[in-house]
């Protein structure tokens, strides 16, 4: 216990600014969460009734459904308030997760800059304060990530591993990523048998008893639809693949996020791209830097979810939004990269040192800045807007 004291007395500054981030965070995800807009679209009051009819049990595969379902069940809020709480829960522990992630792959400093980049683009606000429960089970990627980085680092502790394996397997209920979770157990097979054998027989046991009644529910929901198994777990529509639908979804790709023209009054104001130009910019220069630095399992991880995501969409296996998550991924490894590169030319000038944290801080910031305006100020005044959500809890 006084050990314990004493870690809080010496870090008690950074555990309050924590504390207040994500105070920050949770306000921001639950700012009028329900009225901002004054009302619900017609996909979130289908989904919500798709979701009761369902019921708990039947949820099988849709993780967001059945914690809706339990919110809906404990607090005392309709279902399509219930579907945006959850959203807002998938969002908060995404932006937790890419903090994490990035803080370990570079800095501090870097955590929080890809963690306000995420939590402030409007696409992320569209996402984890919407309803319809499309897209918002792609936001666990940096969650998984986080996990297996825990994993690594206190990689003695079978608590990690054990947390790392179920985070792992829990994958198949997030179409497609279980093929990233395989080519990653592939890549890493010697660690994984390493660490297997430092299990004792009893943590073996109830290490293969956790991944088999955590599988169980989809494999059951396969079983019951075996036609269903390639959609549901993989996220490949074998039979509405073909060259018109493959050059579409790539034409849509570069139309929603890089070049604009798509019309979603949903998800979008207008007809803007989801990508500013800091972002567009700075996701060059991380496939750049994935490029040079291709050899660390960080950049193979990031090449390898973007080639796998981007197949998806454009054989129609996933939303658009799953692509963006990756994305800004490689926003944020591009513009360490940047800082990288800046501080490398001047190692030893301090006032230029100083310039450069400076830089990237204001240039996030007015990014933020713009996302904001553009999702709770210009977004629900739209005519468009405001049309779509007309309806009723």
């Amino acid at each position: 216990m006084k050990k314990h004291i004493e870690l809080f007395m010496a870090s008690w500054q950074a555990i309050l600014i924590g504390v207040v981030a994500l105070a920050g965070l949770g306000a921001l995800l639950l700012y009028k969460l329900t009225s901002l807009v004054g009302g619900f679209s017609a996909i979130e009051k289908a989904t919500a009734n798709q979701v009761a009819a369902s019921g708990l049990g039947n949820l099988t595969g849709n993780l967001p459904g059945a914690v809706a379902s339990v919110l809906n069940f404990v607090l005392p809020i309709t279902m399509p308030s219930s579907l945006r709480l959850t959203a807002a829960i998938f969002g908060f522990l995404s932006v937790v997760g890419m903090y994490y992630v990035i803080s370990n792959w570079f800095s501090r400093f870097m955590g929080l800059v890809g963690a306000v980049l995420l939590a402030t683009a409007s696409w992320f606000l569209h996402v984890s304060r919407y309803g319809s429960l499309d897209g918002v089970i792609f936001l666990c990627l940096p969650i998984l990530i986080a996990v297996l980085i825990m994993a690594q680092k206190h990689r003695f502790s079978f608590g990690y591993n054990y947390l790392a394996l179920l985070a792992a397997a829990a994958t198949i209920y997030v179409p497609g990523l279980i093929i990233i979770t395989v080519i990653l157990t592939v890549l890493q097979r010697q660690l994984f048998f390493k660490r297997f054998k430092r299990f004792s027989l009893q943590q073996r046991i109830i290490a293969v008893v956790s991944v088999i009644l955590l599988w169980a529910p989809a494999l059951y929901s396969v079983w019951a639809s075996p036609s269903q198994i390639m959609i549901k777990i993989f996220g490949i529509n074998v039979t509405g693949i073909t060259a018109a639908s493959v050059s579409g979804h790539a034409t849509t790709i570069l139309q929603f996020i890089f070049t604009g023209g798509i019309m979603s009054p949903i998800t979008t104001l207008g007809s803007l791209p989801q990508l500013d130009i800091l972002s567009s910019v700075m996701f060059v220069l991380g496939l750049v830097a994935i490029f040079k630095h291709r050899g660390l399992l960080r950049a193979k991880l990031l090449a390898i979810i973007l080639i796998l995501y981007i197949g998806l969409v454009l054989v129609g296996g996933v939303t658009l939004n799953a692509l963006l998550v990756p994305i800004y991924l490689i926003v944020i490894y591009g513009i360490c990269y940047y800082l990288k590169l800046w501080l490398k030319t001047f190692p030893r000038n301090p006032i230029a040192r100083t310039t450069g944290y400076v830089a990237i801080s204001l240039a996030v910031s007015l990014v933020s800045l713009y996302h904001l305006t553009n999702y709770f100020v210009a977004w629900p005044r739209a005519s468009t807007t405001q049309s779509s959500f007309q309806q009723s809890p």
